[in-house]
């Protein structure tokens, strides 16, 4: 069912819980509002649930979590004021704080979990093993990150900025090396040493750790990366010879001809910058 930009202004009725064959629900750009009437339902054989851009608040009901073959869920962009349910997660040891095997929840096929500009709160929640992209940001979660995100997956778009989180970036986010394109992780209050996340085997495009309070040198790994399009690690703390990617930052010294070897990069900012020599052009 796909009632997507529609201009629908209601509380969505509570009977489509019992909706049972539908393979998916699209509610998406509307002004539906109020709270979500599934508690329950018949919605199991739901593959995608799109309900994205309405005024949806309250609470995500945790028995969401119990759609076995749900692979694409998008609540972004309402009101919901809850802290994420851990049923949408993959662990039950994220409150202990200890680093254990995951343990598979039934969201085994979500290969999608958007929940970005909403008022959630509390702690992040580990999604499940399957997903690849995860964004949460625009929210006013708190915490660290859990080293148990590097424990499993293959995340292809992760985005945690914009809430107030703290800690240190994880060194072992360098794991998806192979398989992130996009990373942000800015407007936080991560603090510590830049993480060495651009290896050998990055396929990274966009990296944004700005506006937080990280420190130390630059990893020379970034300038080697000709597939990263977008890099922003401004207002930050950190300081060398040469952050010749920050932004507003003071640095000085010769540019590297290497600089000519990042082809694809779209967005590269050096004002504010006492540098001097000759641009590379390739």
């Amino acid at each position: 069912m796909d009632l997507g930009f529609c201009n629908f202004l209601r509380v969505v009725p509570s009977s489509l819980c019992n909706v049972s064959e539908l393979p998916y629900l699209v509610l998406s750009s509307n002004d539906f509002n109020g709270h979500l009437p599934y508690e329950g339902g018949n919605l199991e054989k739901f593959t995608k649930i799109d309900l994205s851009g309405n005024q949806f608040s309250g609470e995500l009901p945790s028995s969401l979590g119990n759609l076995t073959q749900l692979n694409y869920l998008s609540v972004d962009d309402n009101n919901f004021s809850s802290q994420i349910p851990s049923s949408l997660g993959n662990l039950s040891q994220l409150e202990s704080g200890r680093e254990e095997t995951p343990l598979v929840r039934p969201l085994k096929k979500l290969y999608l979990l958007d929940l970005h500009s909403n008022m959630l709160r509390g702690p992040v929640v580990v999604p499940p093993i399957s997903t690849r992209y995860f964004s949460i940001s625009e929210n006013s979660l708190v915490g660290r990150i859990d080293p148990l995100f590097c424990k499993f997956g293959d995340f292809q778009y992760l985005d945690l900025s914009s809430n107030n989180l703290s800690g240190t970036v994880p060194q072992c986010l360098d794991n998806f090396n192979s398989s992130l394109l996009v990373l942000n992780l800015r407007i936080s209050h991560f603090r510590g040493e830049m993480p060495h996340i651009c290896g050998y085997r990055s396929k990274s495009k966009t990296l944004d750790l700005s506006c937080n309070q990280l420190s130390g040198k630059m990893p020379n790994s970034l300038i080697k990366r000709k597939e990263l399009q977008i890099s922003n690690l401004s207002q930050n703390h950190m300081g060398d010879t040469f952050p010749f990617w920050l932004q507003c930052v003071k640095s000085s010294g010769h540019i590297p001809s290497s600089l000519g070897n990042l082809v694809e990069l779209e967005s590269l900012d050096l004002s504010n910058n006492k540098l001097y020599g000759e641009i590379p052009q390739q």
